[in-house]
């Protein structure tokens, strides 16, 4: 921000905090050149960029389907609406109540979880596999709800709820948000995040507020099985388009958007990165 801003000296003055001398040194000079580059270019508002750069405007279509599906994992119904989920399974109004606070529990955990292994493997196939845990999820889910009412029941949808919920908030959760405050350039960043991050929360309304409605024109199973196919959509949208951005600088990943397009942006942290 600073180079971009023409504060040079303060950008070299950060680098050297936190970086030894000849490392400081040559991110500089890479810093500087991006960020000549980025003003020469830039159309005066990020709408005249993304307007201009079909680059951009890929990033920003990436960065909202990864906004949306994350809120499309249906994690919301199951905030919003596990204690009558959990009652219309038979279980009491306070053993729902209780359970439904070992689901929020879970959620925490499940972030602790993912910030670790954030620094150890790599974003692309940790958010692949979360979208993949969080589809059988679903189905397990769906299929309880075909059994016969009994204590086995509740206690087994309960079991998928917590395994869905580990699963969300391990990947799907902290690895959305960090991506996208990976991947978009300066010149359009505050604005493409702002646009993710409205379609994320009108995702989030949508879903939350059409569940019941279709929970109740068409039953549990239907519902969970629907959101296990979107999930699949998802995890095949993240294997095709999402680019790797572990071990990459920020100028790095301009780069690679700039010379790929979007199917074919790199999907590999790079050599030597430990989790590659």
């Amino acid at each position: 921000m600073y180079a971009v801003k023409g504060r040079l000296d303060d950008a070299r003055r950060v680098l050297d905090r936190s970086r030894d001398e000849s490392e400081a040194a040559e991110e500089y000079n890479i810093v500087a050149l991006h960020a000549q580059r980025d003003v020469e270019e830039d159309r005066g508002s990020a709408i005249g960029d993304l307007r201009e750069f079909a680059w951009m405007r890929w990033l920003l279509y990436i960065g909202i389907g990864l906004a949306v599906a994350q809120q499309f994992t249906g994690v919301n119904t199951i905030v919003y609406y596990g204690t009558t989920i959990l009652e219309s399974t038979g279980l009491g109004a306070s053993a729902s109540i209780v359970a439904t606070i070992t689901l929020g529990m879970t959620s925490v955990i499940g972030v602790i979880v993912g910030i670790i292994l954030l620094g150890k493997i790599n974003r692309r196939p940790l958010l692949m596999f979360g979208f993949a845990a969080v589809a059988i999820s679903h189905v397990i889910l769906a299929a309880s709800f075909l059994l016969p009412e009994s204590t086995f029941r509740s206690y087994l949808i309960l079991g998928a709820m917590l395994a869905f919920m580990f699963c969300m908030q391990t990947f799907a959760g902290p690895i959305v948000w960090l991506v996208l405050s990976e991947i978009f350039p300066m010149t359009i960043r505050g604005f493409s995040m702002g646009v993710s991050i409205a379609c994320l929360w009108a995702a989030d309304t949508v879903i939350s507020f059409m569940f019941p409605i279709l929970a109740e024109a068409l039953g549990s199973t239907p519902v969970f099985l629907l959101f296990a196919v979107i999930n699949t959509v998802s995890y095949l949208f993240v294997r095709k388009f999402m680019p790797e951005t572990r071990g990459r600088t920020l100028e790095e990943l301009e780069d690679d958007f700039r010379t790929h397009d979007a199917s074919h942006y790199v999907h590999v942290a790079p050599v030597g990165v430990h989790g590659s």
